[in-house]
């Protein structure tokens, strides 16, 4: 996977990101960020993010997508994900492959998204992220903050590094202790939107 400006939130989050198992909420019943929506960079970088939201028979009506350069052709340079808000924080939950390297799922074409619902094993990654005007930041969590935390509560990592979090644990986890102890600031990209 390539390291790119917003597609690159997550390979180069995930080093410390905070990768699970279950979503954080119900994609299916989550509202979508309409602040995200438009086209972002990262500063020094050439490459273009657009986040948008497609219309796809049977996609839940929050699911939102980021496209690097307007590859959306390529799922290699697009990820799918859905927002949602613990608390004070919004966060966002990006649909990964469940096992072996990282790899987005497809959701351009309907019954895609339904095929990796009904799964056995799924796996997400979980950034907090904030909007200011023109500014977005993601932080998806110091690999060290996030390992420390989670095997407190005591979860380990699975065969594929990533915990095994039961239905709703993270959300009440997340809404009932410092969100500051996972996500500590240590792992975080700065974008500003591009105005046409």
């Amino acid at each position: 996977m390539s390291r790119r400006t917003w597609l690159g939130l997550v390979p180069l989050l995930a080093v410390g990101c905070l990768p699970v198992i279950e979503p954080l909420s119900d994609p299916d019943k989550a509202e979508p960020d309409k602040r995200l929506l438009g086209r972002w960079q990262q500063a020094n970088s050439t490459g273009v993010t657009e986040v948008d939201q497609p219309a796809v028979e049977g996609n839940p009506k929050g699911l939102m997508r980021a496209v690097y350069d307007g590859k959306a052709d390529d799922p290699a340079n697009a990820f799918w994900f859905v927002t949602s808000t613990v608390g004070k924080h919004a966060y966002m939950t990006v649909f990964v492959e469940p096992v072996g390297d990282l790899k987005f799922p497809d959701f351009r074409k309907p019954g895609a998204y339904a095929e990796y619902a009904k799964r056995k094993e799924r796996r997400y990654f979980i950034f907090r992220y904030t909007v200011d005007g023109d500014t977005f930041v993601g932080d998806g969590g110091g690999k060290t903050a996030v390992e420390k935390a989670l095997n407190a509560a005591g979860l380990t990592t699975n065969r594929d590094g990533v915990f095994p979090t039961p239905a709703g644990w993270l959300a009440k986890y997340l809404a009932e202790k410092d969100p500051d102890a996972i996500y500590d600031g240590t792992n975080k990209q700065e974008y500003r939107r591009v105005r046409k």
